[in-house]
């Protein structure tokens, strides 16, 4: 049997970190603790520079983006509702952004009136997976930058692995965006034309929240589980970094969209 390690580090007298008095779960720290785990996240936060590791995948999310929305048209010319679907997306740009509505016009007719919409549907799936492997593999540097270790794995675990959670991402934001679509008159158009009652659509106008959170919950557990060069003892559905990650998120996503709303301001913001 393997002997456990010594209970402190030697070079800085901290606690070794399989050492038994160490707590097991948040929950079990005191009020002492809270406060250096509070200054030592502020401190290794900067160290890891965690801001440029943030900035690189907004990057890869906004390379993502644009592929996406091309293989979302062509999947709804394939099946007639190109145009239908631009003009709904449209108007809400429309408004939220208006100036954005106007540049984004023209590019997104045009896709979804598109005759070539099979290979604009191969083309743009090809992209969207190639981009948000770029995004996967981003996140996997930036997950071992946290983890203070190198990328040992040899290519072809690698390789298959960011392509595998690529899917998964891939899938689990079509369902948050299909969750999206599906309401106000698409989901009374869709209820009508399958006989269901005003209830049913009325409990999936509410139901569809709780749902896209848990795929959101399960997409943050599948990268942090996945994607750093670290054994991790079991699968955790939500943990206090994944939880702290997801409300953050939540919180930049609402004040992203104050800016937008407000974009058309900017000269009455700034007095030019």
């Amino acid at each position: 049997m393997l002997k456990r390690k010594a209970a402190t580090n030697t070079n800085t007298g901290a606690p070794h970190p399989d050492a038994a008095k160490k707590p097991d779960s948040p929950t079990q720290l005191t009020k002492r603790s809270w406060k250096y785990v509070l200054r030592k996240t502020v401190r290794e936060f900067s160290a890891d520079q965690c801001t440029d590791a943030a900035a690189g995948l907004v990057y890869y999310a906004v390379l993502a983006l644009f592929p996406a929305l091309i293989a979302i048209f062509s999947v709804l010319g394939v099946v007639g509702q190109g145009d239908a679907a631009a003009a709904a997306i449209l108007g809400i740009i429309q408004d939220v952004a208006p100036d954005a509505a106007s540049t984004l016009r023209e590019p997104i007719e045009q896709i979804a009136s598109s005759r070539g919409a099979g290979i604009a549907l191969i083309t743009g799936i090809a992209l969207a997976l190639w981009s948000a492997s770029g995004y996967v593999g981003a996140f996997s540097r930036a997950m071992n930058r946290i983890y203070e270790i190198d990328e040992g794995r040899p290519f072809w675990k690698l390789r298959p692995m960011q392509l595998l959670v690529t899917v998964i991402a891939v899938v689990a934001l079509a369902l948050v965006a299909l969750g999206l679509v599906l309401s106000g008159d698409v989901t009374t158009a869709i209820g009508n034309a399958l006989g269901l009652g005003r209830g049913v659509q009325i409990a999936w106008d509410v139901a569809k929240w709780p749902i896209m959170l848990f795929i959101i919950v399960f997409l943050v557990a599948v990268l942090y589980y996945a994607t750093p060069n670290a054994k991790q003892p079991r699968f955790r559905w939500i943990s206090l970094g994944a939880a702290i990650a997801i409300v953050v998120l939540g919180i930049a996503t609402a004040g992203f969209g104050f800016y937008v709303v407000n974009f058309s301001n900017y000269d009455r913001t700034y007095g030019s």
